[in-house]
């Protein structure tokens, strides 16, 4: 598993070790795009939260932010805001 630059920069791992990105460039990816149209408003807002905190987050990832927005409205739910 290769640390996307986005998240190496975020993180700061680029920076404490440039040596070992070097100019690797971010492989070709399609980003997380809209929620899907089946999600409700407070779903969608959890799903923009990720858009915006994680920007290394792909078209792979939907199915497991999909699964997190539904976790965290859950827990949202029982608990309150």
């Amino acid at each position: 598993h290769r640390t996307p630059i986005a998240e190496a920069k975020l993180t700061g791992q680029r920076e404490k070790r440039p040596e070992h990105y070097g100019d690797r460039s971010n492989p070709l990816t399609s980003n997380l795009g809209t929620p899907p149209a089946d999600l409700n408003s407070a779903a969608v807002a959890v799903w923009m939260d990720f858009v915006d905190e994680m920007p290394w987050l792909c078209g792979g990832d939907k199915w497991i932010v999909g699964q997190s927005g539904a976790c965290l409205r859950s827990h949202r739910r029982l608990t309150g805001p």
